[in-house]
């Protein structure tokens, strides 16, 4: 093996180092690119919900007593029970009435919707509306924690892998000993 067979082998050795990096390169940043729209997405999405609830909540600002009767159970899906109540309640000299559908709580079998439903007719209800639009009650109140909660930790990942990107961004660019 003549010198400059060995050394044709060696530049061409670093030859794919140096093409074997880049391509590390646009990898790595291709990937940080597609975690971060990924991320950006999710949490939009997230976002988008959590402020519609969390508007939703707010426009319920006023609140009336209302009478409840006609309790019913019904199956929302095989195995998930629901109940629904008729309401009536005064507002500013009128008459509303309607049917609401609670969301939660849901239940495995008709015996336990029954039981709790025993309970809420001895409670006293009161119907939560938007005093521009008084036929949009709920009996139900609740504010979007949980959506808040995600949406945080949503935004906490995407600045975390927008400072990661920087970090490795800044660590490709230093050069290490081989």
């Amino acid at each position: 093996m003549s010198y400059g067979k060995k050394y044709t082998n060696w530049r061409i050795i670093r030859q794919l180092r140096t093409y074997q990096s880049l391509g590390e390169k646009v990898i790595s940043k291709n990937i940080f690119t597609l975690l971060f729209l990924v991320t950006s997405c999710v949490a939009l999405w997230i976002g988008g919900q959590f402020f519609y609830d969390l508007n939703r909540y707010f426009q319920l600002s006023e609140n009336a007593s209302a009478i409840l009767d006609e309790w019913n159970v019904k199956e929302e899906k095989k195995g998930t029970f629901s109940i629904s109540v008729n309401y009536q309640f005064e507002w500013k000299g009128q008459t509303i009435q309607g049917v609401y559908d609670f969301k939660k709580p849901t239940y495995q079998n008709p015996h336990l919707a029954n039981d709790h439903v025993k309970e809420w007719k001895e409670k006293s209800w009161t119907v939560w509306l938007n005093p521009s639009k008084p036929t949009f009650v709920s009996l139900q109140k609740v504010f979007p924690l949980k959506g808040g909660i995600k949406l945080a930790l949503c935004l906490a990942v995407l600045l975390y892998f927008t400072f990661l990107k920087g970090y490795v961004r800044r660590m490709n660019t230093v050069d290490l000993p081989r």
